[in-house]
């Protein structure tokens, strides 16, 4: 059951649009940057709860490693999410995690004008499903983290998987 890119791409991008207007109405007088951030957190939980539940539907493997877990979001959960796996995986083995993307086309809806101050503003919304989706894989199997995005090389991207202790 693959979906269509065009047609993820369209609902994703549809996602932020809504998120943004929400948030607008709902903050109304409030600063830009104030907005934005309610808005990536709305974007977030939703990704939250779409990872936990792929995570349950392609019955991702219960695994006592981090890494091991890590390791299957990186190729099953990406690639029955986004058609394709992560491209890398890097771990300094204390709790940190960088998840590369070199192209999966995530980010080509945005390949237009990739300098302009809003086409970067709505990327980061953008990347905050995915954000969210990891974070939810996880959450699935008991697991807390932090997940941020980073644009560094556009449009490839990187997502930086910080575990919290409990």
């Amino acid at each position: 059951m693959l979906v269509s890119k065009s047609l993820l791409d369209t609902m994703m991008l549809q996602v932020v649009l809504s998120m943004l207007e929400d948030s607008s109405c709902a903050l109304d007088g409030k600063d830009k940057e104030e907005i934005n951030e309610t808005a990536f957190y709305r974007i977030e939980r939703l990704g939250q709860n779409v990872g936990t539940r792929l995570a349950y539907s392609i019955n991702l493997p219960i695994t006592d490693s981090t890494l091991e877990l890590i390791k299957l979001i990186c190729k099953d959960f990406w690639l029955a999410a986004f058609g394709k796996p992560m491209d890398s995986l890097k771990t300094n083995n204390r709790g940190v995690f960088v998840l590369g993307d070199e192209g999966n086309g995530l980010l080509d809806v945005f390949m237009s004008c990739p300098e302009h101050k809003e086409t970067a503003c709505m990327t980061l919304l953008y990347l905050a499903l995915p954000c969210g989706m990891i974070k939810g894989a996880l959450q699935a199997h008991q697991v807390n983290a932090a997940v941020m995005a980073d644009l560094t090389r556009f449009p490839a991207c990187t997502f930086q998987v910080n575990i919290v202790d409990e």
